[in-house]
C-alpha cells in the first residue's frame, strides 16, 4: 500500500491493523449478512474485533444485536435512533452522532431562541 500517511511512534512491533470493507446497500438484511461474515470469519473474510457502521439506524440496530452476541464493538457515524442508546440492549454499540431526541431538542431551542416564524423539515429514508 505504500508508505504510511502518518507515523505513530512506539507501537508494539506485532500490532497489525487490517481493513475490511463491506456494503449494506442501506438494506438491513444485506448489512447483517456482511457483518455475520466478518464476525465469524466466513466467505473469505477474517474475523473482526470491531465494525464501523452502518450509516442508518435501520441497518445498525440489527447489526448491534448481532455484535452483542459476538462481543464485537460497533461504532456508527450516522445511526441516530434513540433506542441505540440503551446500554443494556446494545452494550457493544457506540456512536459519533447524537440521537434524534437530542438533535430535535437542540433544533427546537434554536427555533425558539431566534424566533423563527416558519420551519420546513425534509425527511428521507
Amino acid at each position: 500500500f505504500g508508505e504510511p500517511i502518518i507515523t505513530i511512534n512506539d507501537l508494539h512491533p506485532s500490532l497489525r491493523v487490517d481493513l475490511q470493507i463491506g456494503n449494506s446497500d442501506a438494506q438491513p438484511e444485506v448489512g447483517m449478512a456482511e457483518a455475520l461474515d466478518m464476525f465469524q470469519g466466513t466467505n473469505g473474510r477474517r474475523k473482526v474485533i470491531g465494525l464501523v457502521g452502518g450509516a442508518y439506524s435501520s441497518v445498525s440496530m440489527p447489526i448491534a444485536s448481532l455484535a452483542t452476541q459476538f462481543k464485537v464493538l460497533q461504532i456508527s457515524y450516522g445511526a441516530t435512533n434513540a433506542k441505540l442508546s440503551s446500554k443494556s440492549e446494545y452494550p457493544y454499540f457506540l456512536r459519533t452522532i447524537p440521537p434524534d431526541s437530542i438533535q430535535a431538542a437542540g433544533q427546537w431551542r434554536f427555533i425558539k431562541f431566534f424566533r423563527v416564524g416558519s420551519v420546513t423539515w425534509v425527511y428521507s429514508e
